[in-house]
């Protein structure tokens, strides 16, 4: 049980560290977005807002164990 508890904490986690990356995406200019900048500032911006609102919807939804 504790285990599972670790796992849906780590995943919160990993999902907080995407959506910050979509916001400061958004925010930072072209120069200090750094390796957050893959491709048009839109896209980035919505790839990451979607993988993380996922991410914390599958770390949200994932019963633990009876």
């Amino acid at each position: 049980m504790e285990v599972i508890v670790v796992l849906i904490g780590a995943a919160l986690l990993v999902a907080g560290g995407v959506c910050s990356a979509s916001l400061l995406r958004a925010v930072l200019s072209d120069e200090r977005a750094g390796m957050l900048a893959l491709r048009s500032r839109r896209v980035d911006v919505g790839v990451y807002a979607v993988l993380g609102v996922a991410a914390l919807v599958l770390a949200i939804v994932v019963p633990p164990p009876s």
